[in-house]
């Protein structure tokens, strides 16, 4: 059981969400060749707020999220996060935004030959002049916040999936990000290892950092979000707080779905 891991202080400056938004997309397109993935979708989110995003396999939300720290190029529209611009104008740019946009794959992607304390040090060191005393005081503070600094020298094949994943969002909050994106944190996770994770990622919430969750835990979206967007067929097609989200969905396709998966 994981409890009182992470604090404000310790991660980040705890604030409300801001009225001013800290991502704002405009009709973001992204196809490959004749296939389009995304179809115009505008998306805006306050500074300190969490969004999650949900909707069926298939729909275009990873790639979304992808796009929001450019690791999938758009084919059209325009995105402004946490102070860049994308399309990126420059080399310098894109590594910049990356700095402050941290991402959770659903499959940890941590480094396997490296120690847990490597993974942590690693970017530090090499992208935000860190020195190593910095850098590892910095892992030893976060790996202790999210319940992992006995677990500081193992190799990742040494971890549980639920470790792997408290592992790797600590990897990436030692970037200090001003926002983080979560793509299915819990979807390769036995289902015993789910809470532990969802855990971390509520009190997370709480500090104050930008989150944009895509996600199929329902009662972490409806809990934690201040707002929740519907995804089918690239398109978003609805963007509202939880409570009306899921209590008075107005499109007839989140309705169905609502059914079929709560």
């Amino acid at each position: 059981m994981v409890t009182s891991m992470l604090s404000a202080s310790a991660i980040t400056t705890a604030r409300p969400a801001s009225a001013l938004p800290q991502i704002n997309c405009r009709d973001v397109c992204k196809s490959y060749g004749a296939f389009e993935v995304l179809n115009k979708v505008s998306f805006s989110l306050a500074a300190g707020a969490v969004a999650c995003i949900v909707g069926p396999s298939g729909s275009g939300k990873s790639t979304f999220l992808r796009t929001l720290n450019g690791l999938e190029t758009i084919s059209s529209g325009e995105i402004q996060i946490a102070g860049g611009h994308l399309p990126p104008r420059s080399r310098s740019e894109i590594n910049n935004l990356r700095r402050k946009v941290g991402m959770v794959f659903q499959n940890f992607q941590l480094f396997p030959h490296m120690s847990v304390r490597s993974n942590l040090t690693l970017s530090p060191v090499r992208s935000l002049g860190l020195s190593r005393d910095e850098a590892n005081a910095r892992a030893e503070q976060l790996l202790d916040r999210v319940g992992m600094l006995s677990h500081i020298e193992k190799l990742p094949s040494q971890l549980s999936g639920g470790q792997q994943q408290r592992v790797a969002i600590a990897r990436a909050l030692a970037m200090q990000p001003e926002v983080l994106l979560f793509d299915e944190p819990t979807s390769a996770l036995d289902p015993e290892m789910v809470n532990e994770v969802l855990a971390v990622m509520k009190e997370l919430a709480g500090t104050g950092i930008t989150m944009v969750v895509v996600t199929h835990e329902m009662g972490f979206a409806r809990s934690v979000a201040d707002q929740v967007s519907f995804m089918v067929q690239g398109q978003l097609i609805e963007t509202r707080t939880p409570a009306d989200f899921f209590d008075h969905p107005e499109d007839p396709r989140l309705g169905k779905f609502l059914s079929m998966v709560l």
